[in-house]
């Protein structure tokens, strides 16, 4: 006898009078990549008046039930009523404890027969648009597969905030909340964003800032959600800056451009510079450089390309002629910029060409002042009490302390105004600027 399956009937477009008197779910996964939680199922809860979806991501099917518990006290106590009924496939996920539990609420519970998911549809449907919308956010944005949780919430918050033909064109949330939703918030998905770095998780010198990726909003905070691409990790900020015209490809390009555009240059040792033949050295001695190379050089790589049957690709150096330094001798760099230096008063003292050095002085004062116009840097090198608005100053700066103690100095208040060295710390307007030259100094006149 031959048989076929009856068809579906295609029922027009309805919805129930009142929230939570039927709400739609249904469970999807396993997926082929987990998330950076673990999660490799998610399940959605979609009321049949408002429309609105809920959508919560699992690490096994049995959490099922517990968020199912948190979505029902969740739901009753934003509307203030009672969940009426729930409809889901035959699911094992849906049968057993989670039936036990619906008798005891109240609830009833709608299952379809097996093999048969066009009974719930709504659902059913649900799933495929949320899958493909979250297939092509992760294709077009170049993100790898982990994130498909956060372009699931996404997805899944845009879609509360669209318009749909069974609600006459009203919005989901503006139905369930009762008033009219806010789009402000609304950013571009995988888009780079500045997000600024605390002051407690940086020093002096680190940026203020660092680059990261756009991929959520905050569940339960008012904060979004980025991933830093170079410590691989979820940062959550709100103090952010975005730049909703580049994605994480375009970040891969330019730092690529940066990288390039440095190759040519080539770092040196100044102190090296010494041992350098003058330009002049080159031209007498042109035979010997080449030989040198021929001999040194050339057999080495014949070497090479014998055992590994590549040829030898000659190192690009830059063609800038280096010379050596008329300033400054190779001792006497190093002493600069090699912790040459003194740290402290203390390690001053300790110096043995101490002595000889004041005796060269060509002068001699009784009275060594130094002049400041902060009141309370002043106070600072007088107290040598630890509190609050000192303990972020390294120890080795407190050295004026010790120098004041041992009546080398004098600290004296100066006027803003009667201040020289501000032409050296700030900008300046013209008038200013020639006071403070005058002041210091360097004044000049022209005959």
């Amino acid at each position: 006898m031959k048989q076929h399956r009856f068809s579906f009937k295609s029922h027009p477009r309805s919805r129930k009078s009142e929230v939570l008197e039927l709400v739609h779910s249904d469970l999807c996964g396993p997926m082929k990549t987990k998330t950076f939680g673990g999660g490799l199922y998610f399940v959605t809860f979609n009321d049949d008046h408002s429309r609105k979806l809920w959508v919560y991501v699992l690490k096994t099917k049995d959490q099922m039930f517990g968020v199912f518990k948190q979505f029902q006290a969740s739901v009753e106590r934003e509307t203030g009523k009672k969940l009426k009924c729930v409809r889901t496939n035959n699911g094992g996920e849906y049968c057993g404890p989670f039936d036990e539990y619906c008798r005891q609420q109240d609830i009833r519970h709608q299952k379809t027969p097996p093999k048969t998911p066009q009974l719930n549809c709504l659902a059913e449907k649900m799933n495929r648009t949320l899958m493909e919308r979250v297939r092509c956010l992760l294709s077009e944005v170049k993100l790898l597969g982990f994130f498909w949780d956060e372009a699931l919430y996404i997805v899944a918050h845009v879609i509360n905030l669209s318009p749909i033909v069974v609600l006459q064109d009203d919005v989901p949330d503006k139905v369930w909340y009762g008033k009219d939703v806010s789009y402000s918030h609304l950013r571009v998905f995988g888009c780079k964003a500045f997000v600024h770095v605390p002051k407690d998780e940086r020093s002096k010198l680190d940026a203020k800032t660092r680059d990261c990726i756009f991929i959520g909003y905050g569940h339960d905070e008012f904060a979004y959600r980025f991933y830093d691409h170079v410590e691989k990790n979820l940062v959550r900020s709100r103090d952010v800056i975005f730049v909703e015209d580049q994605i994480i490809e375009d970040i891969g390009k330019i730092e690529k451009s940066e990288s390039l555009s440095t190759d040519d240059v080539i770092d040196f040792d100044p102190a090296s510079q010494t041992d350098m033949p003058n330009v002049a050295d080159f031209d007498s001695h042109d035979d010997d450089v080449q030989d040198y190379i021929t001999n040194d050089f050339v057999d080495d790589n014949d070497d090479v390309v014998g055992d590994f049957g590549e040829p030898h690709v000659p190192i690009r150096r830059s063609s800038r002629q280096r010379l050596p330094s008329t300033h400054y001798s190779s001792n006497e760099f190093v002493f600069l910029t090699d912790g040459g230096e003194l740290e402290c008063y203390k390690e001053a003292m300790k110096r043995e060409h101490k002595k000889k050095f004041v005796q060269e002085l060509i002068f001699q004062q009784q009275r060594y002042v130094l002049f400041c116009d902060s009141q309370s840097a002043i106070h600072l090198s007088k107290n040598p009490t630890f509190h609050g608005r000192s303990k972020h100053i390294d120890v080795r700066y407190h050295w004026i302390r010790d120098i004041l103690d041992s009546k080398l100095l004098e600290l004296e208040k100066i006027h803003t105004d009667d201040n020289g060295l501000d032409m050296m710390t700030k900008t300046l307007p013209k008038g200013k600027f020639k006071t403070c030259r005058f002041i210091s100094g360097l004044a000049f006149t022209l005959s």
